[in-house]
């Protein structure tokens, strides 16, 4: 990165920064949500018969549930990098304090509970 005469980022530098953060934050936070939304799961969670369901009755996760599910969850997981972050660990290591449902933070969070339905 280097700094314009006048203290400022030079264009390439701020395309870079903010498509960084778009590909990131933003991008996965938003495909998260429009899996959840309507399917309730991802496609590997398809395939292993997972779904998302609310906590307080089983019931269809609302848009504003997922949105915070995926906030939470999506950041640290985008790279293998993140995964060393304190609050990614943090995340996928609360389920084993957990004892009633076994959750992670995000699902905490958003109020929501991992299920597998058995045919």
């Amino acid at each position: 990165m280097a700094l314009e005469s006048n203290g400022y980022l030079d264009a390439s530098d701020t395309v870079f920064m903010v498509a960084s953060v778009f590909d990131f934050f933003v991008l996965p936070i938003v495909l998260e949500w429009l899996q959840m939304v309507p399917w309730g799961r991802r496609p590997g969670k398809m395939i292993l018969g997972l779904w998302v369901v609310r906590a307080d009755g089983g019931g269809k996760v609302t848009a504003g549930r997922a949105l915070v599910r995926a906030s939470l969850y999506v950041p640290g997981h985008t790279n293998l990098v993140n995964l060393l972050l304190p609050w990614s660990t943090t995340n996928l290591l609360w389920r084993f304090r957990d004892k009633d449902f076994r959750r992670c933070l995000h699902d905490k969070a958003a109020g929501t509970v991992l299920i597998q339905l058995h045919h």
